[in-house]
């Protein structure tokens, strides 16, 4: 990726959250930590936002 990159964000209930370090980095968002899901196939780590990611990135084109 370029030095141009886009935040990527979610909204939950009327709260936006990051997807991404650009996003995250703007410290305006909040952490996605707090609604980040539990990978249930294998203990203490969580489910891949990979696609959620390159979705927000697409659009951003």
């Amino acid at each position: 990726m370029g030095g141009n990159q886009q935040s990527v964000t979610l909204v939950v209930n009327r709260t936006m959250y990051v997807i991404n370090e650009t996003a995250e980095n703007t410290r305006q968002f909040d952490a996605i930590e707090a609604i980040w899901k539990d990978n249930p196939e294998i203990p203490w780590t969580k489910v891949n936002i990979g696609p959620m990611l390159e979705k927000g990135l697409s659009l951003c084109n």
